[in-house]
């Protein structure tokens, strides 16, 4: 058995920045693992140069589900100048964009950390509704707002059927995959692990429904919890 902590995420809008996109700028639906490691590294108070070592690789399993219908927006942006004057006011020159944008985010967030202490520190600042440093999706004007669940016991499981994974999933997982009606699946390469120069180091192709709706799938290992929850990490 390991405990998971769990908790809600959500705020107004979202921007995770796909990797391949400048001036244009696009969103993921969902957080990937590098902006998760951030945004608990935020709450628990480590710094930049910290959080990146405390949770890469086997030291955290991360996994996150869609908890109502996601939705893009865009709407405009003015970038400014700031190299052709001293002072704010005195900017001219603007270029305009279009930025992509998840409209009312809302996510729940699976944690598991090798390092008890840090699991602790969590658990205990998550219970309490209290951050050392801001916590935003994705990008630094979009705060996000966070409530503590609870912690669960789980068991790794590798099942000999198909199972309903309310989480997004890693598609290396996947054996088999169900396509039931009335839902829609999406796949994408996300940014999953980082080195300590902010380098990525894994990408990893996700698979999730996009309304929130469990996936249901034959794959080589997951996670139950004790409330008979499917999670697969990321």
């Amino acid at each position: 058995m390991q405990p998971v902590i769990v908790f809600d995420l959500w705020g107004d809008y979202a921007h995770f920045r796909k990797y391949f996109t400048t001036t244009s700028p696009l969103t993921f639906l969902l957080p990937p693992r590098t902006a998760l490691m951030g945004l608990i590294g935020a709450v628990c108070g480590l710094k930049k140069e910290e959080y990146i070592p405390a949770f890469a690789g086997d030291q955290a399993r991360l996994a996150v589900s869609i908890c109502h219908p996601a939705k893009k927006v865009r709407i405009a942006e003015n970038l400014i100048d700031t190299k052709t004057a001293l002072l704010m006011g005195k900017i001219r020159n603007r270029t305009q964009i279009r930025l992509e944008l998840v409209k009312d985010p809302w996510y729940r967030v699976y944690v598991i950390l090798q390092n008890q202490a840090l699991h602790d520190l969590l658990k205990q600042m998550l219970a309490a509704h209290k951050c050392v440093y801001t916590p935003y999706l994705g990008i630094s004007e979009l705060i996000a707002n966070f409530s503590y669940v609870g912690e669960y016991a789980a068991e790794a499981r590798a099942p000999d059927e198909h199972v309903n994974i309310v989480s997004a999933l890693n598609a290396d997982l996947i054996r088999d995959l169900t396509i039931e009606d009335n839902k829609e699946y999406f796949s994408e390469v996300m940014p999953c692990d980082m080195a300590e120069d902010r380098s990525v180091t894994r990408y990893s192709k996700i698979v999730y429904e996009r309304n929130g709706e469990a996936v249901n799938a034959h794959v080589t290992e997951c996670l139950e919890l004790e409330k008979g929850e499917f999670i697969a990490f990321m």
